[in-house]
């Protein structure tokens, strides 16, 4: 059986996951633990990510320390990256993701960002999307959507607290 790939992802009530800039903190005053995050989790053995969230991830959220330790992680990046220890830096993220669904393990985490995010939705290769809806609107900013029209099915809601996660399974285009 082939693995999932998932895009567990926050979100404005507006459909942005970052500010213009890219910055998040709008989202960050929430108290993240209030969420299906831990649930999720342990079902998951691999992590995706553009560079940038990788940057941000490093520099400015967990900084000195790799939240995603034991899982097999994976930074896309148009230039060239020493791999590291935590990481495997790759440029193809249509090929990876591709090859991680017919290997054997647990769910494929497609962490962000947006362009990451829009390039695997209009190759199909999300089948999954987790939302969590942040009540906030922020007006402007990074889409979590590509330009491309996409169809879904509801596979379930839930409320945590302030937020409602949604999770939708993306509708094949063929």
């Amino acid at each position: 059986m082939a693995r999932k790939s998932v895009l567990y992802i926050a979100a404005s009530l507006d459909g942005y996951i970052a500010s213009e800039d890219g910055s998040i903190d709008w989202l960050v005053k929430y108290d993240s633990s209030i969420s299906g995050y831990n649930e999720f989790i342990t079902g998951v053995d691999t992590v995706v990510m553009g560079y940038t969230t990788y940057r941000q991830l490093t520099e400015e959220l967990s900084v000195g320390e790799w939240p995603y330790e034991g899982l097999d992680a994976y930074v896309v990046s148009s230039r060239d990256h020493e791999n590291r220890k935590e990481v495997t830096f790759i440029k193809d993220p249509i090929m990876l993701v591709e090859e991680l669904k017919h290997k054997d393990g647990k769910t494929i985490w497609i962490v962000g960002g947006a362009k990451l995010a829009h390039n695997l939705f209009e190759s199909g290769l999300i089948d999954e999307l987790v939302l969590t809806i942040i009540p906030e609107s922020i007006g402007k900013g990074i889409p979590l959507f590509p330009k491309t029209p996409m169809t879904f099915d509801l596979i379930q809601s839930k409320q945590y607290g302030p937020f409602v996660e949604i999770t939708y399974a993306l509708k094949s285009t063929n």
